[in-house]
Parts: structure tokens; C-alpha cells; sequence
């Protein structure tokens, strides 16, 4: 008789393995959407801890989609932007106190959601 442990012990690290692949896709899964500064902004995220403000991108279809339940097609951005330091290191506030983002773009990452 094969000990039980040792079974979910195998089966959790297939899962494991498996799963990561199945999560990462690569460029030639995802076109980047070179428009995305014309979708709809939907959020900006200060960052302290990396010192950098965050923009969030939706396309038509995800705005169109219900919450919680994103329609195939829906696209979303998230652009990370340096934040600008003052003297002291620590991100600068314009007067709404939110965080002043320059123009030198650290990131973006895109999701799409399809069929399948």
C-alpha cells in the first residue's frame, strides 16, 4: 500500500508546477495595446514603498463588463511611473496630496481576458 502523504505530497507539487505555466504568458499571447492612453483611466495608485504612481488603463469591453466578471476581450493596463523625489528622497505631493508622477514610464503591465 503506498503511503497517503507521499501521494498529496506528489500531487500538490505537479499542481504546483503546472500551474505557474499555465499562468504566464508570454508577448506572443498578449498584443500590447500601443492606445491605451486613450481607454478609459479608471484609477492612479500612489506607491510609497517604490516611490512610483501607477495608472490603470480599461478598454471599451472592460468597461462594458460587469463587475466581477470581466467579458472576453477586456483588456487592462497598469502603467508604473517614477514618482518625483524631493531633496529628502521622499516622493514629492502636488496641492491634491497625491504623489507628482513623472514622465519616465518603469513598467507596464497588460491582462486580456479570452475565450479559452
Amino acid at each position: 500500500m503506498r503511503h497517503p502523504i507521499r501521494l498529496v505530497a506528489a500531487a500538490v507539487l505537479a499542481t504546483a508546477i503546472a500551474v505557474p505555466a499555465q499562468l504566464w504568458a508570454g508577448p506572443e499571447k498578449v498584443e500590447f495595446p500601443a492606445d491605451y492612453k486613450k481607454w478609459t483611466s479608471f484609477g492612479v495608485l500612489d506607491r510609497y514603498d517604490g516611490k512610483a504612481v501607477r495608472f490603470l488603463y480599461a478598454n471599451p469591453a472592460a468597461m462594458n463588463s460587469v463587475p466581477g466578471n470581466a467579458a472576453n476581450g477586456s483588456v487592462l493596463v497598469l502603467e508604473v511611473r517614477k514618482a518625483k523625489l524631493g531633496a529628502d528622497g521622499n516622493p514629492e505631493r502636488g496641492a491634491d496630496g497625491r504623489f507628482i508622477a513623472t514622465d519616465e514610464v518603469t513598467a507596464v503591465n497588460v491582462q486580456e481576458k479570452r475565450a479559452g
